[in-house]
């Protein structure tokens, strides 16, 4: 059976994406695709799985929550 990161349950998630949001972009000027790539990477590791372990639907879902933590931080700016 294949790992999934969901089964570590929503507030391990949000938690590891808002840290790994505030530690990459807190003081960044410009954020590119390849650093949200990188933190979706930086996530999954952060929970104990590599990136190479989730479906593509997993990573869409992990990236698309990255989005909106990096869209909360810059209103908090």
């Amino acid at each position: 059976m294949e790992p999934n990161i969901f089964e570590t349950g929503p507030d391990a998630i949000r938690d590891a994406i808002d840290e790994q949001v505030s530690w990459m972009f807190k003081d960044a000027d410009e954020i590119g695709s390849s650093d949200v790539s990188a933190c979706v990477r930086s996530v999954f590791a952060s929970l104990g799985y590599g990136a190479d372990q989730a479906t593509d639907h997993d990573y869409d879902i992990i990236r698309g929550a990255v989005y909106r933590a990096i869209a909360r931080l810059e209103q908090r700016v």
